[in-house]
């Protein structure tokens, strides 16, 4: 099974100072591509430190290629929509 893991990559994970979201997309890619049922590789993981787009290249067309071709698309996000981290909800907003 193909299975592409998607996000930006320096985004810390957790949002208060972690690992790069690189870091943790190269673990989870490790740990996926390990699983074996009766000896056989279960998946089959892309993640674009695998291949750095060609020179002029912005990496959006590898990307979509790697979605296309996909199984699965695992998209890591931090809340929002840009991808920076969602702000603290304040004190009153939860206290309800």
């Amino acid at each position: 099974m193909k299975v592409m893991v998607s996000r930006r990559c320096n985004d810390p994970f957790p949002r208060d100072g972690g690992e790069r979201l690189s870091v943790v997309r190269q673990k989870l890619k490790d740990e996926l591509e390990a699983a074996e049922l009766f000896g056989q590789r279960l998946f089959q993981v892309w993640i674009n430190e695998d291949a750095p787009p060609a020179s002029g290249d912005d990496g959006w067309d590898a990307c979509m290629k790697q979605v296309d071709d996909a199984d699965v698309v695992l998209v890591l996000t931090m809340g929002t929509p840009d991808g920076r981290a969602a702000p603290a909800a304040s004190a009153s907003a939860t206290a309800s």
